[in-house]
């Protein structure tokens, strides 16, 4: 594909840009603030791959909507942002440095309670998912061949995804970690009391987490055959329902990011589920 525009920049966007900068600027070892004292914006957002075939960094596999999108945007001071765009200097900044650069910065203020993030009403609204189209990845790592370009699998995990988005960060980690404790014990359900120790909650918050986990989709709670009240996670078959674990996403997730060497906030919190079409060799 080739790159003919240079699309703006969604608002949206740029206010995850900068919650996730902290008000410093993304080049190493510069910690120059991108608005003065006065709220002036002083920084810039710059491109790490240019959206224009001539434009520093090109790459024509990226079209215009993948320039602008997030992954490929960091906010720089005004002197480093006209260095890396520099036509003169361009191999000085390859886009595999910019790349390391942008995580690593953008590592240390992701976390969903940070103040910059706090602004914004609704956290779930920061992230746009990115869906998997092929499941080369999770299809290889489970060694399931028949998952791999499976319209239902694909529509299962874009079914959940969608779910998943709109459900508040706490639960995401509290799903995620329930999930981990299953699969540790080797069974797709936990009696309520366990959850609640094994975690040091009240009764009262694992009530409300599993009703936050049920409106969503996601899970919430059942009797077994033995009329014990247990938590379990929905599995990610189209539509979503309890059937056993046998589908349980955020084993995906685990078992995906244990293969991979992948933090699973990629999944829980960036939403960036394109990474199952990534081979583990292509990581």
């Amino acid at each position: 594909m080739e790159n003919d525009k240079r699309l703006p920049i969604k608002e949206k966007t740029v206010k995850k840009l900068f919650a996730y900068s902290g008000n410093q600027c993304a080049f190493k070892d510069c910690s120059r603030s991108l608005v003065d004292n006065g709220g002036t914006m002083i920084g810039k957002i710059a491109h790490i791959r240019s959206p224009k075939p001539k434009g520093p960094r090109y790459d024509a596999s990226w079209s215009s909507e993948d320039c602008r999108h997030e992954k490929n945007l960091l906010i720089l001071c005004s002197d480093h942002h006209d260095a890396i765009d520099d036509e003169d200097r361009e191999e000085e900044f390859p886009t595999e440095m910019l790349e390391a650069w942008k995580e690593s910065h953008e590592a240390r203020f992701k976390r969903a309670e940070r103040a910059l993030i706090d602004r914004y009403a609704d956290l779930t609204a920061l992230s746009e998912p990115t869906y998997p189209k092929t499941l080369k990845g999770l299809g290889t790592v489970l060694n399931l061949e028949e998952m791999i370009d499976c319209p239902d699998d694909i529509r299962g995990i874009t079914e959940f995804i969608d779910r998943l988005k709109n459900l508040p960060h706490d639960a995401r980690g509290f799903a995620y970690n329930v999930s981990k404790r299953m699969r540790n014990l080797q069974t797709h359900e936990l009696l309520v009391q366990d959850v609640a120790r094994s975690f040091n909650i009240s009764e009262n918050e694992l009530r409300e987490m599993l009703e936050i986990l049920d409106a969503h989709g996601i899970g919430g709670h059942e009797r077994d055959f033995e009329d014990r009240i247990v938590v379990v996670i929905s599995d990610r078959y189209p539509g979503g329902s309890f059937r056993g674990g046998e589908c349980n996403p955020f084993h995906e997730i685990l078992a995906y990011c244990e293969a991979t060497g992948t933090d699973p906030n990629c999944f829980l919190e960036d939403l960036d589920f394109a990474r199952f079409d990534v081979l583990p060799s292509e990581q």
